[in-house]
């Protein structure tokens, strides 16, 4: 069974995105650490990643590997890591972390699953002459902001993918 560390202000599933795509700082991987230690996570590789930031990039895979193993998010991360993404961004979903909208944006596949019949896209807007933005997740039909976050719950709800009342 795969336990998924909920960190609020760094969550796992973006650490889990940045690694995948090749993009992780040690920064990055010292925050989530911090995260994981405020979450009740504790083990020698996290305290290695949180006392230094600046390690060098050749040590990264390895620490991160070894976090992953230890807070039993996966023995062996990098084999799996694209579907790793996907459920542990399910679960941060259920825990009210991210958004549907973002589910369905960035997992074509779990969309379609759900039977939602568009896609979702992140558009970045300009400032409104209000000084409010727009910007955030639309379907093609321009649906937006919470009536779409609505239909994405429920289309996640036929999947038996509900929000955790915490």
């Amino acid at each position: 069974m795969i336990n998924v560390p909920i960190t609020p202000g760094l969550l796992t599933g973006d650490i889990l995105e940045a690694q995948h795509r090749g993009y992780l700082q040690a920064a990055e991987l010292s925050e989530w650490a911090e995260a994981l230690i405020l979450a009740g996570y504790d083990s020698e590789s996290i305290t290695e990643a949180l006392g230094n930031p600046d390690m060098h990039w050749q040590e990264m895979p390895r620490i991160f590997s070894e976090i992953c193993r230890d807070v039993g998010l996966s023995p062996e991360v990098s084999a799996e890591i694209g579907s790793l993404k996907q459920h542990v961004m399910v679960e941060e979903y259920r825990h009210g972390q991210r958004q549907g909208t973002e589910l369905f944006q960035r997992f074509d596949d779990l969309r379609k699953r759900a039977g939602f019949p568009e896609p979702i896209h992140f558009r970045l807007m300009e400032d409104n002459a209000d000084g409010s933005n727009d910007s955030g997740y639309y379907s093609d039909s321009n649906q937006h902001g919470p009536e779409l976050e609505s239909l994405v719950a429920k289309a996640l709800e036929k999947l038996g993918i509900e929000k955790i009342n915490e």
